[in-house]
């Protein structure tokens, strides 16, 4: 593609760019615009339970990260409401897209309310459609038509993390004409082509991944991402190597 180009990247969750953050790095370095999208409030983890120690019907909810029940009045913030639960995973995957060089212009949230989240999101966590996927694409594809087009893969055998989120982002993005270049990373080396990181992708890949473990809860910081998929981000902070599917013109309307 033409450096001038955009690149796009469509991401269900706050964390999901573990899969695919040295490849942000990389288009940067090579001079594309690169964008990011926030499609999802997510706003479904059941993190948010563990903050508040109690779950929606009064329940003690165990945080199994810190190893204790929360209580937000001892430790000095306020149980999360949805929109500032939100407003929190936002925060991380901002700080996230800036360690990796993207323009704070460039950082978009799809939800109304933007970063600050709302109270009546219309893309929910776990309630991703392709005909909303669609929608959130297509509303992007008018302001800054073709270029390079990315979400996660999510079809049966290509990847590890099945979540009908991601599925949706992907079906939608597959099916809507007019884009020349459509990838979709995955966890999987086959059926996808693996791309080496440099030791600077990894290294910004590392950093920004670093910023799902912040735990500042007075400038509402709550490490979600670590609290959610530690595992997930341990294992891709200090990974060399990302998984992308590439569709080719001709099979883009499969």
């Amino acid at each position: 593609m033409p450096p001038e180009t955009p690149v796009i990247f469509f991401l269900p969750h706050q964390d999901d760019e573990m899969f695919l953050a040295g490849s942000i790095s990389r288009f940067i370095q090579e001079g594309r615009v690169v964008h990011a999208v926030m499609a999802s409030d997510g706003g479904a983890s059941s993190v948010r339970a563990m903050l508040n120690g109690r779950d929606e019907r009064g329940q003690p909810a165990f945080c199994l990260y810190h190893g204790r029940f929360h209580s937000p009045e001892r430790e000095g913030y306020a149980p999360l409401d949805g929109r500032e639960f939100s407003a929190a995973r936002n925060r991380e995957f901002k700080d996230s897209m800036l360690k990796l060089g993207v323009l704070p212009q460039n950082i978009h949230f799809a939800n109304p309310g933007g970063a600050a989240g709302s109270d009546y999101p219309r893309y929910r966590d776990g309630r991703l459609t392709a005909e909303l996927s669609a929608e959130i694409i297509g509303r992007f594809y008018r302001l800054f038509g073709d270029g390079t087009y990315i979400t996660l893969g999510s079809r049966k055998g290509e990847s590890q993390h099945l979540n009908p989120d991601h599925l949706a982002l992907g079906e939608a993005l597959r099916h809507l004409s007019g884009i020349t270049d459509k990838r979709f990373y995955t966890d999987k080396e086959k059926p996808a082509a693996p791309s080496f990181l440099s030791a600077r992708e990894q290294a910004s890949k590392y950093q920004a991944l670093l910023s799902y473990s912040v735990w500042e809860p007075g400038q509402g910081r709550f490490a979600i991402g670590a609290h959610s998929v530690k595992y997930l981000l341990d294992e891709w902070e200090n990974k060399p190597v990302e998984y992308a599917i590439q569709l080719d013109i001709a099979s883009q309307n499969e």
